[in-house]
């Protein structure tokens, strides 16, 4: 069902329109309706429809107006536009916007009804081509990455480039791959949506712009990392310098549109199809380069060989001392402004590698961790989330994105400081107590025969500091140690379960479906 918006400052008009025919007969279905161009902007921004219905002369905002804005907004809108005799003038100016028809007032029905039909037909044919240009749009993206990825014989590749119109029968290739560091969206529920939409704006526009280039054309697409990839082909290698040259100032256009990063690598120039492989190889392995290198040139091998040739002088080592202590006196401003302050000095180091930055930033994250061991404090890996921010440390591209995963860390073993030094010593005991032999018995009554304390009041006072009570802490630091087994060796579950305190096998069913949601062996085989 299409939908339809009729706009005339006339109501008998709107009013005779919703009853003059059957507008089901022609799929289409009315969904509002104004009285004046502003006011129908206004809710088609809200409630976009497929044809719009509006006369010409209108207080507020002209039916011309409402048409240049609507077919801004909407740019495959459908228009008709109603007039009276003496309007042809203003009709004129509007059938420059593309407009099916213009019905003169009063509105002959079987005109009218003609027009629906061949309108409606119109945005079915339209529909049709856009889902068939999408369709070939995946078809071209799937076989131009199993390309790059050389999963592609060269027989098929041929035979889909021809479908496809893709020029791939040169000599030598080169392979360039556009990172667009997009920023999050002002609203966090529409951050994905956010970056698709500008991840397809910059890659639109870098395939409109290579595809179009007389003096370096080439292939663009998105890869399966949703970094923008571009393959450039040509029949020698002297046109090679004259491919870079023609693409650095592409990008230097690019920088100046957007206003968020684009970092840019380039493979090796590589002969034959099997070529582009290689070079899309050596290009996304360059990336991880711009930990050390401005982002603003575009970077090659040769970049890289000059960065490593340089003299290198020593890398600057933390004052790990200064660290300890800024963190356990919890003086977080002062501790991440050091931690700034060192990795900015430490990524001016001449003759540094990306490796050698990432060991000492997981150097840093360690020595946090170790606060926590220096402070006779427990250590509950889960609570500190070090898996991810370690992932997080190697995953990135540049400099910032260290420094946020440092922070990150710095930031979660103070809080976690904090979190222990509101603790009654007791309290702190019974937790060290369970992070060490969670899987014997545990209950208030053993803990406070133990430490010589009420067990009631031990319950209490252990749930109004910690914010659970002792079974359910216990529960979910065994089921966080089952999980790791489970994950990392190829014990039976019922083993798992001895191990991490539960003698029976259908309790620790009913244990570790309640804290993860699904069965051990289902967490398992997901693993």
């Amino acid at each position: 069902m299409y939908k339809v918006f009729l706009v005339d400052d006339e109501p008998f008009i709107v009013e005779g329109l919703y009853s003059i025919l059957d507008w089901l007969d022609f799929q289409l279905e009315i969904i509002g309706s104004a009285e004046n161009g502003k006011d129908a902007l206004g809710q088609l921004r809200n409630h976009p429809a497929d044809l719009l219905i509006t006369d010409i002369t209108m207080p507020e905002m002209t039916g011309l107006e409402l048409i240049r804005e609507a077919r801004a907004l909407f740019p495959d809108l459908k228009i008709i536009i109603l007039s009276g005799y003496n309007e042809f003038n203003y009709v004129k100016e509007g059938m420059k916007y593309g407009i099916e028809n213009y019905l003169l007032k009063p509105i002959n029905v079987e005109e009218l009804k003609q027009t629906l039909k061949n309108t409606v037909d119109k945005i079915e044919s339209t529909q049709a081509q856009a889902m068939a240009h999408q369709d070939m749009d995946i078809l071209r993206s799937n076989i131009l990455n199993r390309w790059v990825n050389g999963q592609i014989q060269t027989e098929e590749l041929l035979e889909r480039g021809q479908l496809l119109g893709l020029q791939v029968s040169h000599g030598f290739f080169e392979t360039a791959v556009i990172k667009p560091m997009i920023p999050p969206g002002s609203q966090p529920d529409d951050m994905i949506q956010y970056r698709n939409e500008k991840l397809d704006q910059v890659y639109q526009r870098v395939r409109s712009m290579t595809e179009h280039d007389e003096a370096a054309p080439g292939i663009c697409f998105v890869d399966w990392d949703s970094d923008i990839v571009v393959v450039f082909g040509c029949s020698s290698e002297a046109e090679q310098h004259e491919i870079e040259a023609a693409f650095s100032q592409l990008m230097d256009q690019l920088r100046i549109i957007y206003p968020f990063e684009l970092l840019v690598s380039m493979g090796e120039l590589q002969s034959g199809l099997d070529g582009a492989a290689e070079s899309y190889r050596d290009a996304k392995k360059i990336q991880q380069f711009f930990l050390i290198s401005p982002h603003h040139i575009v970077l090659t091998s040769k970049r890289i060989e000059e960065l490593k040739h340089q003299s290198g002088s020593s890398i600057h080592t933390p004052d790990w001392g200064e660290y300890s202590r800024l963190l356990l006196s919890l003086q977080q401003e002062e501790l991440l402004e050091k931690i700034g302050a060192d990795l900015d000095q430490l990524s001016c180091t001449e003759g540094i590698t990306p490796h050698q930055v990432q060991n000492r930033v997981v150097e840093m994250i360690i020595w946090f961790k170790q606060a926590i061991k220096e402070a006779n404090l427990p250590d509950p890996e889960e609570a500190e989330g070090y898996k991810s921010i370690f992932a997080g440390v190697f995953s990135s591209l540049t400099m910032a994105e260290l420094k946020q995963q440092v922070t990150l860390a710095a930031q979660n073993v103070m809080g976690y400081l904090k979190e222990q030094q509101s603790l009654s010593p007791v309290v702190k005991q019974v937790l060290a107590q369970i992070h060490e032999h969670y899987a014997d018995e545990l209950s208030l009554k053993l803990l406070g025969q133990e430490y010589n304390i009420n067990p009631v009041y031990l319950g209490q006072l252990f749930h109004r500091e910690t914010g659970k009570t002792l079974s359910d802490y216990v529960n979910s630091y065994r089921i966080e140690k089952a999980k790791e087994l489970l994950k990392r060796s190829n014990l039976k579950v019922q083993e798992v379960a001895r191990m991490t305190g539960y003698l029976d096998n259908s309790y620790f069913f009913r244990q570790f479906k309640k804290y993860v949601g699904v069965s051990p062996a289902e967490f398992k085989g997901l693993m």
